[in-house]
């Protein structure tokens, strides 16, 4: 199982009752400029400077 199965089903599992609607999640990533040699930065060529690379997650329900 990867990590992003286990996620979704730790996430359903989360709930008593299943919802009647559509769950939709949502993951995007965003790029958050580091300045000096911040711990867990890495070097993005598309951005051309080190970032952080956060995960965030929004539950949309249908």
């Amino acid at each position: 199982m990867t990590i992003h199965e286990e996620m979704v089903e730790q996430f359903i599992r989360s709930f008593r009752k299943l919802p009647r609607k559509p769950l939709y999640l949502d993951f995007d990533a965003t790029d958050d400029r580091v300045h000096g040699q911040q711990f867990g930065h890495h070097f993005n060529s598309y951005y051309d400077h080190g970032i952080f690379l956060p995960l965030a997650s929004k539950l949309v329900l249908g």
